[in-house]
């Protein structure tokens, strides 16, 4: 269940780009302490936090040797220590969640044999309140190639009095004459929630509908941060 509780992730002196919502992730947050060995190394996940927008999954994976990092030493330790972490795909209720383009993660080293770190899953549909959640990584999207499974029960009700989350299914057309060329879109859905709002839409089309701006009912521009698409 989501609760308020520390998440050690943010103990780190280290810039992190999510600092500024620590306070809503510890709002609501399941503190999970499961681990999973494979091999010489260990994963560990510390803490999921869910809302209608959002599955963040908070991790430490240690090792019992050092740390193979790739890419060479001239590459920025922080590039290589983000390429050595493990990401994260789900299933939901026995249903495959997709991802969308963008993998929205970091992660920093403790020490060469260890390093913790945190993956954003952007929610392209409606997820129930209670779930059951298999969480795993490895070196494709396939179950069968999973290096580390992880089954969980979770409950979001909490978070529900803090989101609000409609799909209106409005059709909008945009309409590039110059260039002969138009979109047909569908808003799916609109979610407004604490750990990010998110608005999915959808059309048929080679070369989709990306090129935009949001703005509020009192003509603010709102700051605009593509999830990606599928």
């Amino acid at each position: 269940s989501m609760a308020r509780g520390a998440i050690n992730y943010f103990d780190s002196e280290r810039h992190t780009a999510y600092g500024s919502q620590q306070d809503k992730f510890e709002a609501y947050n399941a503190a999970v302490g499961l681990s999973q060995k494979n091999g010489e190394r260990t994963l560990t996940i510390d803490n999921i936090a869910v809302d209608d927008s959002y599955l963040n999954v908070f991790y430490t994976l240690t090792s019992e040797t050092p740390l193979a990092l790739p890419s060479t030493d001239a590459t920025p330790a922080e590039i290589r220590v983000s390429l050595s972490a493990p990401h994260f795909w789900a299933v939901i209720d026995g249903k495959k969640l997709e991802p969308t383009g963008t993998i929205e993660s970091e992660a920093y080293a403790v020490d060469d044999r260890t390093l913790k770190g945190m993956e954003r899953i952007a929610l392209t549909r409606a997820l129930p309140d209670e779930f059951e959640l298999l969480l795993y990584t490895g070196g494709t999207d396939a179950i069968k190639d999973a290096e580390f499974q992880f089954s969980l029960a979770v409950d979001k009700s909490a978070v529900a009095v803090e989101s609000l989350s409609v799909e209106p299914k409005i059709d909008f057309t945009v309409d590039y004459s110059t260039v002969n060329r138009r979109h047909d879109v569908r808003v799916e859905r609109v979610s407004i929630s604490p750990f990010g709002s998110t608005i999915t839409l959808s059309e048929v089309a080679s070369d989709p509908f990306t090129a935009f701006v949001l703005r509020d009912d009192q003509g603010k521009y709102l700051t605009r941060l593509p999830a990606g698409s599928i």
